[in-house]
């Protein structure tokens, strides 16, 4: 009796796991037809440059770019990984979104250098009750200064910059339009041309006309200022972070095929900067050798205290030996101290040295082809011969 009624039991257990995975086969298929394909997710420049443009209107609220990502078909974006060489901190950039699921993701980030990068975006997309989130990728082409946002000259008014690099420029407006559209993200080329809030060619004060463009740079929350007398030629970058005006004149030049520019280089806390550093070279170097003359007088005492100290104790004269090698400790203590003091001082005045290569790099940078070469080997020449005075002058006005 006990055999007949198990197996009814088993076939009824049975059915009703062929019930479960019937229906786990029919609830995927309707999640796959509801949860979109790879050839709906959309993201494009236009994104990037709508979403460039709502930075340069509010320029306090936000100090990074911003990349938004959808899904056409409203499935939820549950993290989003964006991969890129040299614009990052580390290997990749992670967002995970911890609001209300959603089929748009906004990713602010800020390039930590000015390169041309490939933007490698992986999405993972899926309802919470999914076990398995798929993946949507995409490339998207960052300009090599895209954390520089158009702005309206009465917002670059509010926090003019004191730092600028003069130099004549003989070329012609479209080669800069050109150079524009090709490492700025806020703008095409055709834009740039027929769009005249962009460009602005106000008439001077003697009758030629300028081109003037304001940048906000979102890395260091300063101005860029470019003015460019069409008439003269006379070219100025006003920027207060001297690393980008070198990459910004790099970058022009090598586009605009500039084999030799001469620049005058005016950044007012770097040069003096390097004045103080000059002014206390010839100190640094005197307070380096003192210190090291004395550390040899001491080193000195303490190998003749160890001699005498092992002669008492050869003649057993212990109380003798006693009190020189408690002199060897006091004389230890003071080696000690002294080194502290002699490593300090050397480091400050390597990393005045290390200031002043960086500023000669720095400086050499802002100038094209010879006028370049020259600042370097001028530099180390004056380092050479122990001419540091000439150091400023050369920074800003070149050779």
């Amino acid at each position: 009796m006990l055999e007949v009624l198990r197996i009814p039991q088993r076939e009824f257990l049975w059915n009703i796991l062929w019930c479960l995975f019937v229906f786990s086969i029919i609830f995927g298929c309707i999640l796959d037809l509801t949860g979109g394909l790879s050839s709906t997710f959309s993201i494009g420049r236009s994104s990037i440059s709508s979403n460039m443009s709502e930075i340069s209107g509010a320029i306090r609220e936000r100090e990074s770019l911003c990349l938004r990502l959808t899904l056409s078909n409203e499935v939820p974006i549950r993290a989003a990984l964006l991969f890129a060489e040299g614009i990052f901190d580390s290997e990749c950039y992670t967002v995970h979104p911890n609001g209300k699921e959603s089929a748009e993701l906004n990713v602010n980030f800020c390039p930590a250098k000015n390169v041309f990068a490939e933007l490698f975006i992986k999405v993972f997309a899926g309802y919470s009750i999914e076990r398995q989130l798929r993946v949507f990728e995409v490339n998207q082409v960052l300009p090599r200064f895209v954390t520089f946002v158009q702005i309206d000259q009465s917002i670059a008014q509010q926090k003019p910059p004191e730092c600028f690099v003069s130099f004549r420029l003989q070329s012609r407006i479209d080669q800069l339009r050109l150079w524009i559209c090709e490492n700025f993200v806020f703008v095409d080329e055709e834009k740039l041309q027929n769009e005249p809030s962009l460009v602005s060619e106000s008439e001077g004060n003697d009758g030629g006309k300028k081109l003037q463009l304001y940048f906000f740079c979102t890395r260091n929350q300063e101005m860029l200022y470019i003015n460019w007398d069409l008439n003269s030629g006379e070219f100025q970058f006003r920027h207060n972070d001297i690393q980008n005006v070198t990459d910004l004149i790099q970058s022009m030049c090598a586009n605009m095929n500039v084999r030799e520019l001469r620049s005058r280089a005016h950044f007012p806390t770097i040069l003096a900067n390097v004045k103080n550093i000059v002014e206390s070279m010839d100190e640094r170097y005197q307070v380096n050798e003192r210190l090291s003359s004395e550390m040899v007088e001491r080193i000195n005492f303490v190998r003749e205290c160890v001699v005498r100290a092992e002669d008492m104790l050869v003649i057993r004269d212990f109380s003798d030996a006693r009190k020189l090698y408690g002199r060897l400790t006091i004389l230890n203590k003071e080696l000690i101290g002294q080194k502290t003091v002699r490593m300090a001082a050397r480091k400050e005045l390597l990393d005045g040295l290390k200031f002043l290569n960086v500023s000669i790099d720095q400086f050499a940078r802002l100038r094209v082809g010879e006028p370049s070469y020259s600042l370097i080997k001028e530099c180390r020449k004056a380092i050479a011969n122990d001419n540091l005075e000439a150091l400023p002058k050369l920074f800003e006005f070149g050779v």
